[in-house]
């Protein structure tokens, strides 16, 4: 029977039985497929290498099925059900027994599933860092995450409801409105997706709870890994089964579908702050105020002009009480257990020992003095508590950074394929996320091997024995906690990233709290991940009640800034350039082999100097204070590995006959970015563009022009002293330059650099072909081997390629530009239009500009330009200007000069 018609009969019968559409339904909602119906079709055929159920009338079905299995079968009519290695024999295979061939598991890692508890910031961590591991080339199992809640994100999501959620669940969000972030972005940032790349640009250190949502959700949809979720599904039963090896989770869904599913791993990460722990004091019950704990705080202006009590020195005491301030509350006091919070609070604050008992609404403390207040607070922390574990699985601890019972504060030491994450009591959190779900994915990965359980007892016991002796203060808690991170990057792949920094950023943002409580959200840090320091926000933290993603991130965009998308890549491919050979699909883990430049010199200081040298990456300001002047080129670094160099010599050599000679080059190749998509997709690659816009701090694309892509120079031997490329200046921005030949098949051959006060000096001794003569400063770069490659600013730096003396030399040019469609543009159209095809180069040159205009018109169209005519009209000016000289250009009506 066709799949099309089986599909459309399973469906028909799951809507006349409820018991078969529970079963059906996670084949129906599976997630890795675009649709229900490749979901399906995918894994139903009619193969006859597959095993057979049964027969149409279920008279010879496997014993254990199910009867809604069986009336699958019979209503479809087939006389075999055929099921191949999906989801499908996952299914069948949960309903036979043990012993038949279709319940034999295997041992392949892709057939193996995960199911991740919680689409929060550390189960997100999670889908990430499964996803990392897949686009380097690794095979992982199934993800399958769910989410009790109607989208990710987690504690970030805010809603007014409280005591049960919509699907009358206990409600698992404590946010509040007006909520800002209470300690720096810097010290959360994540180490493979700043707060720049995701918003365009630098924001203030403290974002609203929408901003630190918003970046949060952006590297999941940049990931791709959405679809892995299940959102309105909350697990309400795990268990363990030893002979099977396998977890069984029952699922709750929002339309009352309850599904049952296997899997080999389960990680927990639906975190700790969502349990009140509820402390009871002595006539609270007859308090004629309102008492509520800070799990049910929703809003501070409820507060305004009333007289509150809050009871804790958490964060969460301090933040409340601090938001209360800003909107208006009349008095508070602060109730503590053990020791004050220590700040310099406003004079309507007063400090107080513990609350002993309550009589109406007076309420009297440990000191013997009392207080007439409105509201008690109970900012008294949160219980550790996952009821819908088993007793055996279940994590008990308290709040602290070396939580009971976890190998690496991840693995679960009674069963090892059980993690936790995030049960620490926080100082990092976002980045420790990431680095305990890289740790967690690599243990089932098989990347690292986890001891018996008695040497994770020893090394627990360790642990909790240094926690135990460190000082007791805020500085020693975030060193411990930042010791353990480095631990766990350190055993995996996630990026390293400078946790120092990331010490010292807290530190100063401890002094700026006990400066001002009131004023250290007004405080700027520098990113450790991209080194710019963050702006200031536009209106003091106090006086600000805007808490969108508007007034937080657009009006704190620089005016004329704007950064695009990458150059989009055309959906045709201009006729007579398609690949006319086979290739292999580009896999950065196998063709990449990214190192890091030993130094990066730098465009021209104010003092003149041309020889400044900065390190990888590059932060926003130099060693001696300065702002990065922009990146002149880089130290060669390893680029591709030795398999990527064979496959790119590979292509070059099918594309050799397309090679022609230049004015300036005696043989190049363009056009292999339309030729080759293996050579397309190392141009747009994410691992290369994010290396380089380490080097130069701007966002990169691929230049518009995309003939200009990939553009390969052979360098021969020969009579005379022809440079494999003459002195010149780029027309684009910037050029990745890649040798792909190595120092035994050449001599000669060098990148030759000179260095002048000015760009104009640079184009006026081109002009009279006086380079090299007169620089202030000469470099040659010879690349150790082959798969070595400079970055270079050529736009503003004089260079050309040596003649070589013996053997030959090919190197590849990627061309590249910034994304900020504001930056300046040298693009020559009548360079470029004597080698190019006369039906290509005009449209590729018209869709680099387009590209450009599209950018300055989008900027124009969200960004914030009321009362503000004039910058509108230099906006559009600059854009008709762009576009008449184009078409002017096109039109043969001008010509543009030549950077050399």
């Amino acid at each position: 029977m066709a799949s099309s018609k089986l599909l459309v009969q399973a469906v028909e019968m799951c809507k006349k039985s409820p018991a078969l559409a529970r079963q059906m339904r996670p084949l129906m909602v599976k997630k890795r497929y675009p649709t229900k119906k490749t979901a399906i079709l995918a894994t139903l055929s009619d193969s006859s290498s597959t095993p057979e159920v049964g027969s149409a009338d279920g008279a010879s079905m496997a014993p254990g099925m199910t009867q809604p299995s069986k009336d699958l079968a019979k209503a479809t009519g087939t006389t075999q059900l055929k099921v191949s290695g999906g989801v499908f024999s996952r299914l069948f295979s949960r309903q036979v027994s043990a012993g038949s061939a279709l319940g034999t598991p295997d041992t392949s890692v892709g057939e193996k599933r995960v199911c991740v508890i919680g689409g929060g910031p550390s189960g997100l961590a999670v889908l990430r860092a499964f996803k990392s591991a897949q686009q380097k080339g690794a095979e992982i199992p199934e993800i399958a995450c769910y989410e009790k809640q109607a989208t990710s994100g987690g504690l970030w999501n805010y809603t007014h409801r409280t005591g049960l959620d919509a699907m009358g669940e206990p409600l698992h969000n404590s946010m509040y409105r007006h909520l800002w972030s209470n300690g720096p972005k810097e010290c959360l940032e994540f180490a493979d997706y700043s707060f720049e790349e995701h918003f365009r640009h630098p924001i203030p250190s403290f974002p609203p709870r929408e901003v630190l949502l918003d970046y949060m959700q952006g590297r999941i949809k940049k990931s791709g890994v959405e679809p892995w979720i299940s959102f309105n599904s909350s697990v309400r039963d795990c268990s363990f089964d030893k002979g099977s090896g396998q977890f069984r989770v029952r699922v709750n869904q929002k339309d009352g579908a309850e599904l049952e599913e296997h899997f080999d791993w389960v990680i927990c990460a639906t975190g700790h702050f969502s349990t009140p722990n509820i402390p009871d004091f002595e006539g609270l019950d007859s308090f004629t105020g309102r008492v509520l704990h800070a799990h049910d705080f929703r809003d501070a202006e409820q507060f305004t002009g009333k007289d509150i009590l809050i009871i804790g020195t958490s964060y969460s005491a301090e933040d409340i009480a601090s938001q209360c301030y800003k909107y208006g509350v009349n008095s508070v006091k602060l109730s503590w257990r053990t020791q004050p919070m220590g700040f310099s609070w406003p004079e309507n604050f007063r400090t107080v020992p513990l609350l002993q008992n309550v009589k109406g609404r007076t309420c009297y403390f440990k000191d013997g003095s009392s207080a007439d207040v409105d509201a008690i607070i109970l900012c008294t922390g949160y219980q550790h508590s996952f009821p819908f574990m088993r007793p055996d699985l279940r994590l008990q601890t308290k709040n602290r950074l070396v939580p009971d019972s976890l190998h690496e504060g991840v693995v679960w030491q009674q069963n090892p394929q059980l993690f936790y994450l995030g049960m620490q009591d926080q100082w990092l959190t976002f980045n420790m996320f990431d680095a305990q779900a890289w740790y967690a994915r690599d243990v089932i990965l098989g990347r690292i091997s986890v001891p018996e359980r008695a040497s994770m007892e020893k090394q627990w016991a360790a642990d909790r024995a240094a926690e135990e002796k460190i000082e007791a203060t805020d500085e020693a808690n975030i060193r411990f906690q930042a010791d353990y991170v480095r631990r766990l990057i350190e055993q995996t792949d996630y990026p390293m990233f400078d946790i120092e920094g990331v010490v010292q950023t807290f530190l100063e943002w401890e002094h700026n709290k006990h400066e001002n409580i009131m004023t250290f959200r007004d405080k700027a840090h520098r990113s450790v991940m991209t080194g710019t320091m963050a702006p200031v926000h536009h209106t003091p933290w106090l006086h600000c009640l805007d808490d969108s993603i508007e007034d937080y991130v657009h009006k704190n965009r620089k005016p004329e800034s704007h950064i695009a998308p990458v150059v989009p890549f055309p959906d045709k491919v201009p006729d007579g350039l398609h690949g006319q050979h086979e290739e292999p699909e580009f896999n950065p883990a196998v063709h990449l082999q990214l190192e890091s430049p030993a130094w990066l010199k730098v465009l021209m200081g104010r003092d003149g100097n041309l020889d400044v040298s900065t390190s990888f990456p590059a932060q926003e300001h130099l060693s001696n204070g300065r702002p990065f002047p922009g990146l002149a080129y880089s130290a060669p670094f390893r680029i591709l590995s030795d398999e990527g160099v064979r496959v790119f010599r590979q292509i070059i050599a099918a594309n050799e006959q397309y090679a022609h000679s230049f004015e300036r080059t005696p043989k190049l190749l363009r056009g292999l970015a339309y030729r080759s998509k293996f050579m397309r997709d190392f141009l747009y690659s994410d691992f290369v563009l994010a290396h380089m816009e380490k080097m130069s701090r701007t966002p990169m694309s691929p230049h518009g022009v995309l003939m200009h892509g990939n553009q390969v120079n052979f360098g021969e031997a020969g009579p005379g002293d022809k440079m494999v490329d003459g002195w010149h200046l780029d027309s684009v921005p910037y050029v990745l330059v890649v040798s792909l030949s190595g120092p035994d098949e050449f001599q000669g051959g060098e990148l030759e650099i000179a260095r002048y006060s000015s760009t104009d000096e640079v184009i006026e001794r081109l002009q009279k072909k006086e380079v090299p003569a007169g620089a202030l400063l000469t470099d040659k770069v010879q690349q150790p081997g082959a798969g070595y490659a400079t970055f270079i600013q050529g736009s503003q730096i004089a260079h050309g390629v040596a003649p070589v003396t013996s053997g030959s030399r090919i190197s590849m040019v990627n061309s590249y530009s910034s994304r900020d469609v504001f930056a300046q543009d040298m693009t020559s159209y009548t360079l470029s239009s004597g080698q190019d095809p006369d039906h290509v180069h005009p449209a590729d040159f018209a869709r680099h500009m387009a590209w450009r205009v599209q950018g300055q018109m989008d900027h124009l169209l969200n960004g914030n330009f009321w009362g503000k005519t004039d910058q509108v009209v230099k906006v559009l000016d600059e854009a008709s200007k762009q576009l008449n000289a184009t078409k002017s250009l096109i039109s043969g009506q001008t010509t543009d000069v030549k950077p050399y």
